[in-house]
């Protein structure tokens, strides 16, 4: 657990530098560093040893890297985030936008093929040493409980049955809808950091430390933003 805390540690740090992109400094790195440290879902993400930030690292180097070298960096890194796929519901679908608008149908396949390709061969250690892990994985699935997450999905369905269900439908379409406007109109990064904030709006499935989701897009405005919009989105944090 040691090891992966300072793991983790090391993937926050990633981001912080990611998110910075050309306004790094001195100042800004302690401040965001400070806040995402003490971020109430980061400790419940370090007390619990999740993995939800090394997601949402890989699909921010997958938005990072696309068109670059063939898009197999991208590709690499986006098989990697899919290991928790219902964290990559609006980031997969605006990787396709992206791809289709530079390069059409093929293009969106071609680098969905090179995706598929990438989780393959990072799987095949596990096929070898154990054939059986996909059966074993959905028995395992099946004997779960059903617990009562923080999700849209989830609550509007305990709370209003069928018409929650309608509800986050139409929340669902709406994020997708923004999706596709985002990747239509912004660079693959920022547009990939808006995905991730809106994925713990329209995500079925989703837990407490997942919404570190939501500190790529604020500490990205917060590089951006003036003084008096640094109070508002330190009044909001807290």
């Amino acid at each position: 657990l040691q090891t992966w805390f300072i793991f983790n540690v090391i993937e926050i740090c990633m981001v912080i530098f990611l998110v910075q992109g050309n306004g790094r400094s001195l100042y800004n790195t302690a401040v965001l560093a400070l806040l995402c440290f003490f971020f109430p879902f980061v400790l419940n993400h370090f007390n619990l040893g999740q993995f939800s930030i090394t997601i949402l690292l890989c699909l921010m180097l997958s938005a990072h890297w696309i068109g670059k070298y063939g898009n197999w960096p991208s590709a690499f890194f986006l098989a990697l985030a899919l290991a928790k796929p219902q964290l990559g519901i609006l980031a997969v679908f605006g990787l396709a936008v992206f791809q289709f608008r530079q390069r059409g149908f093929k293009g969106m396949f071609l680098f969905g093929a090179q995706t598929l390709l990438m989780a393959l061969l990072m799987s095949l250690p596990l096929f070898i040493a154990h054939p059986a892990w996909i059966s074993d994985w959905l028995t395992s699935m099946a004997k779960n409980y059903t617990w009562l997450h923080p999700s849209l999905f989830s609550i509007l369905r305990q709370t209003l049955g069928v018409w929650g269900t309608v509800i986050w439908m139409v929340i669902a379409a709406g994020g997708l809808i923004s999706s596709l406007f985002l990747w239509k109109n912004l660079p693959p990064f920022l547009a990939m950091l808006w995905s991730l904030a809106l994925t713990t709006l329209v995500t079925p499935y989703v837990w407490s430390w997942d919404f570190v989701l939501l500190l790529p897009l604020w500490m990205f405005s917060f590089v951006k933003a003036g003084w008096r919009s640094r109070i508002f989105l330190l009044a909001s944090y807290a």
